[in-house]
């Protein structure tokens, strides 16, 4: 926490070049794409990064099929080719997973219709009320529940007893005029930028995780175009490190024996791990390891989380309270069920990292917030 303080105290500190509100996706990009272009930027918001709609994405890069449906070819180019763009540059974060899919009888295209859908899907990829209050109803978990149940042959049907976590999400869509009368299901996906020339303003609405890096670029452009210098406009601002720091890193980590400390329970080796997840970064967590072989245990059980990374979190992720390393830094609280965690010595002991002093009444506050509703059990993320 100290490094927010911190943050915080140097926001009245001489002038920034852009001050940019709202930490979700589209002001994240914004502001790493600026500062890494020579421009001294100041983000804020309200609550936590990817407080609200961008913490609830599906974590998905994709193309968008579903828009061919309105014959939006053009955008289902551009956005596979995005996809293709962040799985080149990101090839240990972003990576193809093939599934297969069902279409129920009586859908409302034809099955040959949709299957000529998919190759031309797959041609465009290859050459190329208030949403802050939104949540899930019994109708919405009954209606995901059946028609998971109703295309998958399960020995026991799925009940609300089987969900593990919920998010729900309000993706903004933009269009000009209208009135604000308009068929949602046939609005573009798109991003739209709003730019004030006068007062030097911008907002951007909607857009996708997909298409974030071309978010970051155009919005370079328009702050260059306001007259806000950028002297390292040409700089790639984006990207993993170059492959010989990864073989530097993996030579390291198999020296010290790192993948042999890999806890049973965990799905992929403990060096493939801490570079997915930190790239360059994985260096200090190395160092801290080799002082330290414990830092390579893990704190919550089920949940790949060991104490070093704990420990950076604490100083590196500007985090306040117990939900936003359970629920937007780490997403425990998506895949373990609260009651193999809530009660656990390691999450308590993740709480004195995190919070020191601050630890009891941190974890007590988390505790009043998630009470699951009477009757029920903690609600999958299907």
């Amino acid at each position: 926490m100290k490094l927010r303080a911190n943050n915080v105290n140097q926001l009245g500190d001489g002038v920034d070049d852009v001050f940019i509100l709202g930490g979700g996706i589209n002001g994240a990009v914004s502001a790493v794409s600026l500062a890494a272009q020579g421009a001294k930027v100041a983000l804020i918001d309200r609550g936590d990064f990817a407080g609200v709609s961008s913490s609830n994405s599906s974590n998905l890069a994709w193309g968008g099929v579903k828009y061919l449906e309105s014959y939006e070819l053009f955008l289902v180019n551009k956005l596979s080719k995005s996809r293709n763009h962040l799985m080149r540059n990101y090839p240990s974060v972003v990576q193809e997973i093939r599934f297969l899919t069902t279409i129920q009888k009586g859908f409302r295209l034809p099955v040959f219709f949709v299957f000529l859908g998919t190759i031309l899907y797959w041609i465009l990829g290859r050459f190329v009320d208030s949403p802050a209050n939104q949540e899930v109803t019994e109708e919405d978990r009954q209606f995901v529940l059946d028609n998971v149940n109703a295309v998958l042959d399960l020995p026991q049907p799925l009940t609300r007893k089987d969900i593990i976590s919920e998010r729900c999400g309000v993706r903004p869509l933009a269009i000009e005029g209208r009135g604000g009368v308009v068929d949602w299901a046939k609005l573009s996906r798109k991003h739209a930028i709003d730019i004030n020339v006068n007062d030097q303003h911008l907002s951007i609405f909607g857009g996708k995780l997909t298409d974030c890096l071309n978010v970051g670029e155009e919005i370079a452009g328009i702050v260059s175009d306001l007259g806000i210098a950028l002297p390292q406009r040409s700089k790639k601002w984006y990207g993993e490190q170059d492959k010989s720091v990864e073989d530097e890193y993996l030579r390291q980590a198999k020296a010290m024996g790192l993948d042999d400390m890999t806890a049973s329970s965990s799905l992929e080796p403990l060096s493939e791990r801490l570079w997915r997840r930190y790239g360059d970064r994985a260096f200090g967590l190395l160092d801290s390891i080799r002082h330290d072989p414990s830092k390579a245990e893990l704190l919550i059980t089920s949940a790949d989380y060991i104490r070093c990374e704990i420990e950076y979190a604490a100083e590196r992720e500007m985090i306040t309270k117990l939900e936003d390393f359970l629920r937007r830094r780490s997403k425990i609280s998506l895949v373990v069920r609260r009651e193999d965690y809530i009660d656990s010595s390691g999450l308590k002991e993740a709480c004195d990292i995190l919070f020191g002093a601050q630890s009891e009444e941190k974890l007590q506050e988390y505790l009043d917030a998630t009470v699951p509703a009477a009757g029920s059990q903690q609600a999958l993320a299907v």
